[in-house]
């Protein structure tokens, strides 16, 4: 059966380990106008390395000069339109708010829903993988099925969870060459947080029913 990667934020925790996972559209997929209602998964590691990259590089140019760019025709179109395109009017504001939607949450961890991290899912079979970095599972993932991916350090027994410092921990079993024509720009500058070694480090996969969060016994690294 094959494995699945979601990302997720530790905040989820309480209701993941009761509920497992439902679909649902949630913010993100609010903000790039995704209606779809789904649990969104990657099918395998390297496609959820591609996913994480398309959604920072999106992030990174909403809130960079594309962002105001785009912002600016939307009121230059407001301002053109005659009270008879109220349509037109009101997809330009909700495109302005969209924006800024993401512009407030103040950083890309926080646009994940803060202190976002990895898990595993096995014992599904997804219908449609046309898009393997980005598939919708239309039905309820139960906790038994869903693992949390954590770093260990085989010396001090600290454990990462942080999704970007894990990513980066994968992207040391591939290169730029595994991936797509479409995807190498975005992949590129994700292979930029390459700046770590982890010889000292050791992948686990704890599953979410017995996971405890101990925040005496974790280290956070964020790559920047």
């Amino acid at each position: 059966m094959d494995k699945y990667y979601h990302f997720t934020s530790l905040n989820n925790f309480n209701s993941i380990m009761q509920f497992g996972l439902i679909p649902q559209s949630g913010f993100r997929s609010y903000s790039i106008q995704d209606k779809d209602c789904g649990v969104f998964l990657s099918k395998g590691i390297k496609n959820s390395i591609q996913m994480f990259s398309h959604i920072l590089n999106y992030y990174l140019k909403i809130v960079g000069i594309e962002g105001t760019e785009i912002i600016k025709e939307c009121k230059n179109d407001i301002q053109r339109y005659n009270p008879g395109y109220t349509f037109m009017i009101d997809e330009c504001n909700l495109t302005i708010k969209r924006i800024e939607d993401v512009r407030n949450c103040g950083s890309f961890q926080n646009y994940l829903g803060g202190s976002p991290c990895l898990l595993t899912i096995e014992g599904i079979k997804v219908e449609d993988e046309s898009q393997p970095d980005n598939c919708c599972y239309n039905d309820i993932i139960p906790p038994s099925n869903i693992k949390i991916i954590a770093l260990r350090n085989k010396y001090s027994n600290f454990y990462i969870y942080d999704l970007e410092a894990i990513l980066a921990y994968y992207m040391n079993f591939f290169n730029i060459n595994d991936y797509s024509d479409d995807a190498k720009d975005d992949v590129k500058k994700l292979y930029s947080y390459r700046n770590y070694s982890y010889n000292e480090y050791e992948i686990i996969e704890i599953p979410i029913l017995n996971f405890k969060q101990d925040y005496n016994n974790e280290k956070t690294l964020t790559l920047s």
